[in-house]
């Protein structure tokens, strides 16, 4: 009678929270200009059967190519001839600018990612290099997100391309 009661339980409890897969999306609008768009989107999901959502953030980049909106990556914004030169200092500013933020050595050492570095924003100041809660050590803080300027990138950019044109003309407004 005692195992007839504990599998009524374990089917009542395992069918009573059967609920369909949730995917709940918003953008924010980081940088718009007429050839360049970043977004910034948060996500969760809430798997079929899951006991938690999982939430993550993504950076959406695009650019104007020919009248049609073009999703680009980071590859993309690099001259061929000197991508492996810009990962090599993109990577080492991301790490410092974590350690600026109060990141430890610790949690840095193992878990910093190299190239590519999946998810960024392009903004005034330079790109923002995003990263998931979990990412370093553990998710108390939030979602990291390092900074690289414009300054130290500019050498590197592919010439000609929309987002350079942007930067130039951004890098000779601030001087």
């Amino acid at each position: 009678n005692n195992l007839s009661n504990l599998n009524l339980v374990s089917a009542y409890s395992s069918n009573s929270l059967a609920h369909d897969n949730t995917y709940l999306n918003t953008f924010h609008k980081r940088l718009c200009t007429s050839e360049v768009v970043s977004l910034k989107e948060y996500w969760c999901l809430y798997p079929d059967g899951a006991s938690k959502e999982g939430i993550g953030i993504s950076g959406r980049n695009f650019v104007l190519n020919d009248s049609a909106m073009q999703e680009i990556e980071l590859e993309d914004l690099f001259d061929d001839s000197s991508e492996q030169a810009a990962f090599a200092v993109l990577e080492k500013e991301v790490e410092a600018d974590l350690l600026r933020q109060g990141y430890s050595d610790l949690e840095l050492k193992d878990d910093l990612p190299t190239e590519p570095f999946d998810q960024f924003l392009i903004v005034e100041e330079g790109l923002k290099i995003l990263f998931q809660n979990y990412a370093f050590y553990s998710g108390m803080h939030g979602f990291p997100v390092a900074n690289v300027s414009w300054d130290l990138l500019a050498p590197f950019l592919k010439p000609d391309t929309p987002v350079t044109r942007w930067v130039e003309k951004e890098l000779q407004e601030q001087r």
